[in-house]
């Protein structure tokens, strides 16, 4: 065997000690003898190479087409692969001659496992499916008593994104959508006035065919005296007349009180963009500016702004999606689609969803099904309401938190709660939660970026489904949000 016995097995008081002090142990294939005093300890701490580098189980070898190393993978400290070469293999050896069968090894990719992972004496690492973004590969190798080498073999990985997850392509997706939005309100504006103007040339040539109308029966009734029925039947018409006349009035009025209301939230939306955009927005231009100006700049600032930016990118991204489906919202662009839907179903796919972020925070994310039901509404609108929820759940709760998702009957509703351990919100600010005119921006337990729309749009998918949101929270002891919704029924799912 490798550790030099006759076998494992041994026979039970068949051992003698010899009076130099060597002891001697019978077994089924023989005997086994040893002096303690004269056994020596493996005290070589190996040294660990990395000694290979695959994509898809393919080495990458240097100087060859399609190769991403320009040299050995063991002469290099940092390696650069794309998006979509995110299979890959570390091969590594200890160097140590000493019963190397029985060398251990260890290994972690700082940035995706979170411990060592201890693998015995398998010499290969292998990763699938990778996230964009910076990584760190370490192992280390102990010898056949266990004594491990501190000094771990170091990789640095860098994985780049695909060109749409790009700053520059989110950056210009973000201005598009500015003038697309600003384009459709001023197209908006320009109908209303034009319908405007129609009202107005038609009330002023209604009422000048009035007044002729007038002038020609007070000549008849100078004329002839006969006619009297005849103009009273003609003075009925011009009271039709009028009342029209009055009613396309009322008509005009609520179009201005429309367009003044319309004004107001108009005002109101721009404000949100100015607020809100503002501040991430001047985030991307001024560290943007920084890496391009900047001489001499280091290579962890550099990352440390690119992160900056994406984080400021990613929550322009989020309040755009709010907006847009707002702005929908209120143009009518969002068809309402109901269905079938299982509420299991619908948490188990926003709780799959969810939970890397949640797990991200080191916030605890649980999930309660009494039952299974149905209901009979749109998939698309009850899932970004239930989305929306979540997030900020995650958003505003503190690292090492936890939320809570169930799902009960409760008469012919079924009520869906998010519970959570988060800083809570304050009665005033719960008022109003679902107005526009009072949207609120809130800032999560890691400087996240909220501002109340999504919660808005929400709302208004909810009760588009006949349901409602209720809330229920104090200041730093947490909040639930329920969504109550009527159970699958013929009758009370007919909009």
């Amino acid at each position: 065997m490798q550790d030099g016995l006759q076998s494992d097995d041994f026979i039970d008081r068949a051992s003698i000690k010899t009076q130099s002090g060597d002891l001697y142990f019978g077994g089924v294939n023989g005997f086994n003898f040893f002096n303690p005093d004269r056994l020596i300890q493996n005290t070589y701490i190996p040294r660990i190479y990395i000694t290979d580098f695959k994509i898809y189980g393919k080495s990458q070898l240097p100087g060859k087409q399609g190769s991403v190393l320009s040299e050995h993978i063991s002469f290099i400290n940092n390696v650069i692969i794309k998006y979509n070469q995110s299979v890959i293999t570390f091969e590594y050896n200890a160097i140590n001659y000493i019963v190397p069968e029985k060398n251990q090894y260890a290994y972690i990719l700082e940035g995706f496992d979170k411990n060592w992972r201890f693998v015995g004496n398998e010499r290969k690492a292998n990763y699938t499916n990778l996230d964009p973004g910076n990584y760190i590969f370490k192992v280390k190798a102990a010898n056949s008593e266990g004594k491990w080498n501190n000094k771990p073999a170091i990789i640095h990985l860098t994985i780049t994104p695909p060109w749409w997850k790009t700053l520059w392509f989110k950056v210009f997706s973000f201005l598009l959508f500015i003038i697309i939005l600003i384009s459709i309100y001023y197209v908006r504006v320009r109908n209303i006035k034009a319908i405007n103007k129609k009202l107005e040339i038609e009330v002023i040539n209604r009422t000048k065919d009035i007044e002729h109308a007038n002038s020609e029966l007070q000549k008849r009734n100078e004329k002839i005296a006969y006619q009297n029925s005849e103009l009273i039947q003609q003075k009925e018409e011009i009271n039709v007349q009028k009342e029209k006349i009055l009613k396309q009035n009322e008509v005009l009025e609520l179009k201005n009180k429309e367009l003044s209301d319309l004004n107001k939230t108009k005002d109101r939306f721009f404000s949100i963009i100015a607020h809100d955009l503002k501040n991430p927005l001047s985030s991307i231009i001024s560290f943007s500016e920084l890496i391009q100006h900047t001489k001499d700049i280091s290579k962890d600032k550099i990352d440390k702004y690119i992160k900056i930016i994406f984080s400021s990118a990613k929550n322009l991204f989020g309040l755009l999606e709010n907006l847009l489906n707002w702005a929908r919202t209120q143009t009518g662009a969002i068809k309402y689609i109901p269905k079938e839907i299982s509420v299991s179903g619908l948490i188990m796919e926003n709780y799959t969803l969810l939970k890397s972020i949640a797990r991200s925070k080191e916030i605890e994310f649980n999930v309660d099904l009494q039952g299974d039901y149905s209901i009979y509404a749109d998939e698309n609108m009850i899932n970004t309401a239930l989305r929306n929820i979540i997030t900020n759940a995650i958003k505003f709760t503190h690292r090492g938190g936890s939320i809570y998702i169930s799902a009960k009957k409760e008469n012919r509703n079924v009520v869906i709660s998010v519970e959570d351990t988060g800083i809570g919100i304050s009665q005033d600010i719960i008022n109003n939660l679902f107005k526009i005119d009072e949207s609120i921006t809130t800032v999560g337990t890691e400087r996240e970026i909220g501002t109340g729309l999504g919660l808005i749009v929400s709302n208004e998918f909810v009760r588009k489904n006949n349901g409602e949101i209720i809330v229920d929270s104090k200041p730093n002891k947490g909040s639930r949000f329920s969504i109550i919704l009527p159970l699958k029924s013929s009758k009370n799912n007919k909009q």
